[in-house]
């Protein structure tokens, strides 16, 4: 029992350092403001939240679909907090590249609902993304900006570069996915 519980925090320890690691946002170079003023994103030297994301894979073909994990990391020493809608959720994500997006769904029940997280706890969802458009280059940059429901900032992520073969589009019709 107690062999398993050092594993698991020293699990989520390496997690919240590889989430810090990732973002590598520097610790900013001016005084803190006061814990909870107004307008206050940084919370003890870092921003509230690190946003990760990693695709399933990073060869993709023209109008192939393939799942993106995302990941919104407290990096702060407090609890933090934010809204999102629970099913229409991917209306708080943007993708840093127009060749990059994903089909919206109609959702029947949604509502607002708090999400709280505590110092190196993450909120995490898989958005199924494509390739679209006729771009020219071998490789599309991607980051995904995750932005609070009620708030305006926009949180960015890491980038990744993903690989492309434009020459064959993907035949298969595309897929139906519960959420």
């Amino acid at each position: 029992m107690a062999q398993s519980l050092r594993s698991l925090l020293a699990v989520i320890t390496l997690g919240v350092f590889v989430g810090l690691a990732l973002c590598g946002d520097d610790p900013p170079k001016k005084e803190p403001a006061e814990p909870g003023a107004k307008g206050n994103d940084d919370v003890f030297g870092h921003e509230r939240f690190c946003v990760i994301i990693w695709p399933a894979k990073t060869q993709v073909k023209a109008d192939e679909e393939f799942e993106v994990k995302l990941r919104v990391v407290n990096s702060s020493e407090g609890l933090q907090s934010f809204k999102v809608a629970s099913c229409s959720w991917y209306m708080h994500w943007n993708s840093s590249n127009l060749h990059i997006g994903y089909k919206p769904w109609s959702c029947w029940s949604n509502a607002i609902v708090d999400v709280r997280l505590q110092p190196g706890g993450a909120y995490e969802k898989v958005l199924v993304m494509k390739l679209v458009g006729q771009g020219t280059s071998n490789t599309e940059p991607l980051r995904m900006g995750f932005t609070p429901g009620g708030e305006k900032k926009t949180y960015w992520s890491n980038e990744v570069v993903l690989g492309v073969n434009r020459a064959a589009a993907a035949a298969s019709p595309a897929r139906s996915r519960s959420h």
